[in-house]
Parts: C-alpha cells; structure tokens; sequence
C-alpha cells in the first residue's frame, strides 16, 4: 500500500505493483525531460529575438510614426480644417491666438443636436486683452469654448490641422486647466481642495508664454470666499503671470470689478429670452422664460445665469421651480435695494466731505473719516 485517504467507511487505500510504479516513475521523468526542452527552447527563441533589439526598436519606432502621421493626416483632410500659422514670440512680442469660425473636434463628429455654432476667438496679440472672463447661462457653451481652445493649440503645436476656418498663434510652453469637480477621497481631499490645488499648479508654473483655462473657479465653497478666491487669482493671472486665459465664472459682482480694467475683455455665451405671457402679471417678476441657447460668443458680461431653467431641463418638480423662482426674485430685490441705498449714502457722503472741505472744517472731516472706519 503506498498511501490511503479518509478515515472510517470513507477511507480509500491506494496500492502500486512494482510494475505501475516503475512506469510512473518513467512518466514522471518524461514530463521533467519536456518542460526542460521547452524552457531551453524559449531560451534560444528569446536570446534570438534580443540579438536583433535594434531592428525591432527601430520597427516599432516606425510604425508608431507610421500610425502617428497617419493619423493626423486622416484628421487634417476633414473639411473645414485649416493649416494653422504658428507665429514667432520673441521677448518683445505678446503671445496671442487668434481662432476664426473655430470648433470643438470631438464635439463636431459626436454632437446629435445638429451641426456645431463655431466660435471667433482673438486673445493677447493687436487685441491687448490677454485674460478673457466668460459669462453666460448654464449649458450655454463656456466650458466647451475653453476646451476646444486648448484643443486646437495642441492639435496646432503637433502639426495637425485644425477645426477652423483660419488660425494663428505664438507657442505655448505649458497649458493649465481647471475644469469640472472631482475629489480625491482616498487621499482625504476634498473638491474645493482639489479645485485649488489645481489653480495653484497654474498660478505658480504659469509664464506669460502659458495657456490658461479655469471654469467656475471658487463654487466649492460661500458666495463671499469664492468670490473673492476667484478675484485674487484674476488679479494674479493679471499682474503677475501675465498669461492668455479664459476665465468662465458666474460671479457678477466679479465681472463689474474687472470692467474697463486693462488686458482684460469681458464675454458671455448668448442666449434668446422669450418671457411667457401666461405668467400672471401679479409675479411677474417670477415669469417663466423660455431660453434658446445661441452658443456663440458676445461681447460684455451677461446680466443673468439662468440657473432655474436648467432645473426645469433636469426635471425638478414644478412646486420646486416655483419656489425657487420665488426665492430668488426675492433675494435679486434685496440685493438691488442695497445698492440703491448704498449709492444713495455714497452721494450723501461725498456732499458733506466736499461741503467741509469747502468750509475747511478739517474736524468734520475728520469725524467723517473716523465714522467711516467704524
């Protein structure tokens, strides 16, 4: 008996004559003989194969080329794709690009809602205005303006043609981007502290050689911190990096800070607003508006977001809607009270220091000025 298994009734007793053990031992040694001989034989292939490294390497290398070019070539013989112009940027030059009846080329070929509304789009250069702050309503086409114009420079640095009718730029040496909301909750960071981990990679690496875009910058957190995040990091894309950036963003107290400020244009996605004349005339400022999006780019900042239209789009039920209109029409009132008042205590102000002024009533003035600080 050579071994057994089980125990009890279940035991089972395994028996070899000499014979069968002398033919297993033979058969054991045939299988060690054959993975020797194919393992020797894997070697001589392999050694083989590494003799000529070079020629597969250069072969590989040719065919990705091959594949490479190939593909940019398939590409750039679509229609409406232009040979871009890549200009010179010396020290003295300003970094520009200028895009005509530019679009996204992804979006052309998968869009189903019909064809895609090209876009214009002339930065840095003639223009003077290096930093772009893109308004407009939600879904309105912000983020994909700032896309495909990182889209298209990099397709124009490779050597690919582009989805334009006409295209001149300087080269970038970096493109930085800050788009979408994502976290990374593994490592324990948040979205906001993903979104500012971000826009510092772009604050500190960017040159004025650079490309910047950043979307909605400062939502992840209060109206006040975002706001003022957003504008400090303007400020500093302005006067100190000096970069081409698109900027969207849905602060419009952002927007009046930077008007008429130099480098800096402001745009908005229009849109057509059609009120409903169903509306009863006792909310009318609660009237429901049926927008149609026109995607291409205005100038000036646009007055409203829209951001309840979007909610009917997404099927918010209609007590929601109603409420939230209500709610907002509300707090635009109070808002627009305050300023009024504001302004109204502004000219007030300005009248008695002038007045003191005029007097030379130097301790008035000085109250005022203490008044002011408090």
């Amino acid at each position: 008996m050579k071994g057994k298994r089980g125990k009890g009734p279940k035991q089972v007793n395994k028996y070899l004559t000499p014979e069968v053990e002398r033919l297993v031992q033979e058969l054991e040694q045939a299988y060690d003989i054959m993975k020797a001989g194919k393992a020797r034989g894997m070697q001589l292939l392999f050694g083989k194969f590494d003799s000529l490294r070079s020629l597969w390497a250069s072969a590989a290398q040719a065919s990705a080329m091959i594949d490479a070019l190939g593909s940019l070539a398939k590409a750039s013989s679509k229609a409406g794709w232009c040979r871009p112009r890549i200009e010179k940027c010396t020290s003295k030059d300003s970094p520009s690009i200028n895009v005509v009846q530019g679009k996204h080329p992804n979006i052309e070929f998968t869009h189903s809602g019909g064809d895609v509304i090209p876009n214009d789009l002339e930065m840095g250069g003639q223009s003077g205005s290096k930093i772009l702050l893109l308004s407009g309503p939600n879904m309105g086409g912000k983020s994909t303006l700032l896309r495909q114009t990182c889209l298209i420079a990099i397709l124009a640095q490779i050597g690919c043609f582009v989805p334009a009718e006409e295209c001149s730029m300087t080269p970038f040496d970096r493109i930085f981007t800050r788009l979408g909301a994502s976290d990374r909750i593994l490592l324990g960071q948040s979205t906001f502290f993903v979104e500012l981990a971000e826009t510092a990679v772009a604050l500190r690496g960017s040159t004025r050689r650079s490309l910047v875009i950043m979307d909605e910058l400062g939502r992840g957190t209060s109206t006040f911190d975002g706001t003022a995040i957003a504008s400090a990091a303007v400020n500093h894309l302005v006067d100190k990096n000096q970069c081409l950036t698109l900027f969207a963003t849905h602060y419009h107290s952002l927007l009046e800070d930077f008007k008429g400020r130099p480098g800096v244009r402001l745009g908005h996605m229009e849109c057509f607003v059609q009120e409903n004349e169903e509306s009863s005339e006792e909310n009318d400022s609660d009237k429901d508006s049926n927008i149609t999006f026109l995607y291409t780019l205005g100038e000036g900042c646009c007055p409203k977001s829209f951001g309840i239209n979007v909610a009917r789009l997404a099927g918010l039920p209609e007590e929601v809607l109603d409420k939230a209109k209500h709610v907002s029409s509300s707090f635009e009132a109070s808002m627009n009270n305050a300023i009024v008042n504001d302004s109204d205590n502004e000219a007030s102000l300005r009248k008695r220091i002038e007045a003191a002024t005029k007097d030379e009533n130097w301790s008035l003035v000085e109250q005022i000025w203490e008044t002011m600080q408090h």
